[in-house]
Parts: structure tokens; sequence; C-alpha cells
């Protein structure tokens, strides 16, 4: 129900250590990682043809030394005081998919602090544009096939999804607003980007 097009499913998981149905003495952690990988095994198949979705696990924190689950007050923990930038962009867009929707829900409102901060970080601002230098110099002229990728990439020269005027354009443009105006204006803040869009041109940062 997004912009996006032809894109993996991103994942983040946390348990609440007080409610999670794990016994102290089974290790929490652990048991939360083994599930997590063996879901990740059904939905994304071992051949195309038998793949739900494509997932990708390297939005979590600190994804080269923790493994797929951390506890809720870790993860808090991590985003208000180990957090680049570019992640309030990230968990802008989260919401709970699975699990317990109650505690889920929970841990986004205490983590909306993060996300929308109440005085301007211009670090943010640089941050977005730097990851759109990144993806410029990651695609030089946009020419190259994305391996194991179908459907529709070029049209006459434009890039659907990467090019001047695409998708991911779009999407700074407008989480670049949500960035700056999220703390005044709540309807600012929603993870889908068409309503965030219509959001923005209803307070005049965009025009019709």
């Amino acid at each position: 129900h997004d912009l996006n097009y032809s894109s993996d499913v991103d994942l983040v998981a946390f348990f609440d250590a007080e409610t999670v149905p794990i016994q102290r003495h089974e290790g929490k952690t652990d048991i939360s990682n083994k599930v997590l990988k063996e879901m990740t095994k059904i939905i994304t198949g071992k051949t195309p043809d038998k793949r739900i979705w494509r997932v990708d696990w390297r939005l979590r924190p600190d994804p080269s030394v923790t493994g797929l689950a951390m506890s809720t007050e870790a993860g808090l923990e991590f985003f208000a005081f180990k957090s680049a930038p570019w992640r309030r962009l990230a968990m802008m867009k989260a919401r709970v998919v699975a699990g317990d929707v109650k505690a889920g829900s929970a841990f986004l409102e205490r983590l909306s602090g993060f996300v929308w901060r109440r005085h301007l970080d211009f670090r943010a601002l640089d941050e977005i544009a730097a990851m759109k230098e990144r993806i410029k110099q990651e695609h030089p002229g946009l020419d190259g096939a994305i391996p194991g990728s179908a459907g529709l990439k070029h049209c006459n020269g434009f890039h659907i999804k990467l090019g001047d005027g695409g998708i991911r354009e779009i999407e700074f443009a407008v989480n670049a607003q949500q960035l700056v105006w999220g703390h005044r204006w709540h309807d600012l803040r929603t993870s889908n980007t068409l309503d965030a869009l219509s959001a923005c041109a209803s307070h005049g940062l965009f025009t019709e």
C-alpha cells in the first residue's frame, strides 16, 4: 500500500522481556532468534517459485554484532544513544506486522520521541542528502540490470524507482518534510508516502 516497487520486506524484531512466553532459564534472545530464523526460511523459500517475500533483516540495530531480535529495552537504548540519524527514516515507516500487537504498539509509542523530535536535527537532513548521493554512486547512469529482478525497469531511459523524479526521490522529498515538520503536524506522522504527500500539500509544503 505504498509507492515502492520491486522491494524486499525490511523487518526488525523486538521482544518484551516481561511478557514474552519464554522461561528465563531458556534464554529469551536465543529462542527468539531461532523462531525468527525458521520464519525467514518459510517466507523466503528455497527457490524463487516457493518464495512469499524477500526478507531483509539489515535494518535491525547493530546488524553486524546482534541476532535477529533484541529486547525492547535494549532497542530503546540503542535508538536513544547509538543510532545514526538515517534510522529515523526507517523507523518512521515502522508498523507492527506480527507477534504481540499490544507490546509492539507500546514499543513504537515509546520510540516516537526518537523519530519525531521537537527540535530540528540538521544532521538528519544531511544524512538524507548523503543517502541519495550514495544511491547515485551505486547506480551510475542507472544502466545496469539488477540481478534477479523482473518487470519494468526502464521506460525511454527513465528509471521508475531510482531515476530523477522516480519513486526513491519522491520518498526522500517527502521524508525530509516529515522530519522537519512532523513534530508540529501529526498528520505527517504516517508510514504511507502517499498519505504523507497529501498531508504535505494540505500544509502548503508542496503545491497540488
